[in-house]
């Protein structure tokens, strides 16, 4: 049962959004196996100024070359100049242990390939963060997915 969160400072409209939610749910399913009705997607939108990476601002100026230090003594960056449209796309999973770590990577692959061509923003700025839980530590309808019967219980109206 996967609860993604899509903290980003694309500026979406409605219609983009759909398809976020829509892509990544099915891709999900495709993919991992779980059903439609489990699949739970949240889309937070940032200000530029609100997200940063390597202690830049994304509203920064400078923020391509700046965000991609890796040495901290040289100020070493990898940044090559080709930098198409620079946002950040940060999404955290929380899921059920799930041992399908070939769906899970072609998943994650997929995703970040649909943000990288989509809106054109370089790879290294879309994060996925994973968070696998027991299912006795995910309730819904007030069921916890350990319950053998949880899908049907979940699923009933109160």
């Amino acid at each position: 049962m996967p609860y993604f969160t899509v903290s980003t400072s694309l500026d979406l409209n409605s219609s983009q959004k759909q398809e976020i939610i829509s892509f990544i749910t099915k891709k999900t399913n495709e993919l991992l196996g779980i059903f439609w009705d489990k699949i739970q997607v949240t889309i937070h939108l940032k200000e530029s100024d609100c997200m940063g990476r390597a202690g830049v601002s994304l509203a920064s100026p400078d923020f391509s070359s700046k965000s991609r230090i890796m040495e901290t003594e040289s100020l070493k960056s990898y940044y090559s100049g080709k930098v198409g449209n620079e946002e950040l796309v940060i999404i955290e999973l929380d899921i059920w242990e799930n041992n399908n770590e070939e769906g899970k990577n072609t998943l994650f692959k997929e995703i970040t390939d649909f943000f990288r061509q989509k809106y054109m923003i370089p790879g290294d700025d879309v994060l996925i963060l994973i968070r696998e839980m027991k299912p006795k530590s995910w309730i819904q309808n007030g069921i916890p997915g350990d319950d053998s019967l949880f899908l049907e219980k979940s699923r009933k109206n109160l």
